[in-house]
């Protein structure tokens, strides 16, 4: 983390079908430009669903509403996409759900959309996701210094 503008690296993975002190307190909102709300979260939800360009799907666990996995920044030319995903109760993450998520989307982009590539960022720190984004073949494609910032605001 860059102490003098509170912004942390992100690293940036890729996968393919064919192999080839701070200033500011970081909490749970890294990266996010506006404080999250319930509708806000429904009017994206709704603007996603008509977007042609985007594929979200929610995360489950025991029937509950988890998580999102988001397929977004389709390109066709190339055959590629953008992931994201969250899981949003510290208390779903580490049992596996991420995991199963991550295999079912990936599967159903790569045949559905006929993709060759899905990239991401992912904060520098965040071990764990790394760790299982590596599992399912992601790549390492470089960083992104200072530009990721903390918090809101």
């Amino acid at each position: 983390m860059n102490a003098e503008t509170g912004r942390h690296t992100r690293t940036g993975l890729s996968t393919s079908r064919f192999p080839p002190s701070s200033p500011r307190w970081c909490g749970l909102h890294i990266g996010l430009r506006s404080e999250p709300s319930l509708e806000k979260t429904q009017a994206w939800i709704r603007r996603a669903a008509d977007d042609p360009q985007m594929r979200a799907y929610a995360i489950l666990r025991r029937d509950q509403h988890v998580g999102n996995v988001i397929f977004d920044r389709l390109d066709s030319h190339l055959a590629s996409a953008r992931m994201s995903m969250y899981i949003g109760e510290p208390s779903d993450r580490g049992a596996g759900v991420g995991t199963v998520a991550l295999r079912l989307a990936l599967a159903e982009v790569f045949e559905s959309l006929s993709l060759h590539k899905v990239w991401l960022t992912v904060h520098v720190k965040n071990v764990r996701a790394i760790r299982v984004y590596l599992k399912f073949g992601f790549v390492m494609e470089g960083s992104c210094e200072m530009s990721f910032v903390c918090g809101i605001g």
